[in-house]
């Protein structure tokens, strides 16, 4: 079906090898063993402390991740790359909001609301470039300190930055512009009317509706987001809109950086993607067959006005993920391990998160991580 998220949900207790482990709760950068760099990296940074006032032109990428709203109840993630073509200013900005919105955002290492996220550098583990900052050819200046201001405006918003770097450069960025978290790039140029017979059909159950997958050959894949309160597929004609109501097929908003939202169809090439139709406009019509088989007629507007007509008729059948074993990584045969540890490192995340990681290890390296829920911070006593 349509992309989704997988979420990885860490064992509470577990016995692991002397290779490193990813943990769960990472509110910016995911948290490190003992033996991994922690250290701030801002070799990259020129240590004399310069001024710099620059105009951004335009938006070369902007993202907005609900993932850690929706998985800690924390403010939206907000990304921003902004440039003039030969400077680009990355701006990491947490709201309450999904849509960008007017504020004063503090540049600190907190990822509270009406927060920018301040940089320590070059992360050596994860081999990227942390925070807010400002990239000039092979040169980074690490914004740690200062504002970042953004107000609505007829042609879309006004960013205006005044930071400190992470060596005392004093940087100040202003942008006037439109800024949409979604993309049509990678959509082809306008065709002549594409006309598509699908050869098999799926859907998946949402709680606000279905999704449908058209598949024709090896060449497209017609997906279709329906809003629907029915507890089956409903028959009749659809209208694809941006209402967003009962009854209707969502139109596409574009490419978010991530995923291909709702409703599209993506084009292939001997197997390789190369490129989406984004439809934004047109009818879905749904019919059931007395004998319990559907026929789908989808009359269509892409986002650069090509005209799409896709007809399916045949079973529409219901997807089902491959099942996994998610412990297949433990040995199948039953055993005892004793370990002494001879090492305690305590991960504190109880403020955000209400619980504590205590990784216990041995002199063989030998890990095992409790995730410890306390009953208060800092009280452990008891079973």
């Amino acid at each position: 079906m349509k992309k989704s998220l997988l979420l990885l949900i860490a064992i509470c207790v577990s016995l692991i090898s002397a290779t490193p482990r990813e943990l769960r709760h990472q509110p910016v950068t995911p948290a490190r063993h003992a033996d991994e760099p922690t250290e701030a990296d801002f070799s990259k940074e020129p240590t004399e402390a310069t001024q710099i006032n620059i105009t951004l032109t335009e938006v070369a990428d902007y993202t907005m991740l609900t993932l850690y709203s929706y998985l800690y109840g924390k403010p939206y993630q907000h990304t921003l790359r902004l440039t003039d073509g030969k400077n680009t200013l990355v701006l990491e900005l947490w709201a309450d909001t999904t849509e960008l919105r007017s504020g004063i955002f503090t540049i600190n290492n907190t990822t509270e609301n009406n927060t920018a996220t301040a940089s320590t550098g070059y992360d050596a583990y994860w081999e990227w470039e942390t925070g807010c900052r400002l990239e000039t050819g092979d040169k980074v200046y690490y914004l740690v300190s200062g504002t970042v201001v953004i107000e609505t405006t007829a042609g879309g918003y006004k960013i205006t930055v005044e930071a400190k770097s992470a060596y005392g450069s004093d940087i100040k960025a202003v942008f006037d512009g439109d800024i949409s978290p979604y993309s049509f790039d990678d959509e082809p140029e306008k065709q002549s009317d594409i006309n598509l017979e699908a050869d098999s059909a799926i859907f998946d159950t949402l709680a606000d509706g279905y999704e449908i997958e058209l598949l024709v050959g090896k060449e497209y894949v017609v997906y279709l987001k329906l809003f629907t309160t029915a507890t089956t597929i409903p028959t009749g004609e659809f209208n694809i809109n941006d209402s967003f109501e009962v009854n209707t097929i969502a139109a596409s908003l574009g490419y978010d950086g991530k995923y291909d939202e709702p409703s599209c169809i993506w084009v292939y090439s001997n197997g390789q993607y190369v490129g989406t139709f984004y439809l934004e406009a047109g009818t879905v019509t749904i019919n059931q067959q007395t004998d319990g088989t559907y026929t789908i007629t989808i009359n269509a507007l892409s986002y650069n006005e090509t005209v799409i007509n896709v007809t399916y008729q045949g079973a529409l059948t219901q997807h089902q993920e491959p099942q996994e074993n998610q412990y297949k990584y433990e040995p199948t045969e039953a055993t005892e391990i004793n370990m002494v540890a001879t090492k305690l490192e305590i991960q504190d995340w109880y403020d955000q998160y209400g619980d504590y990681y205590f990784l216990l290890t041995n002199e063989d390296n030998e890990r095992a991580l409790l995730d410890l829920i306390p009953t208060a911070a800092d009280i452990f006593a008891g079973e």
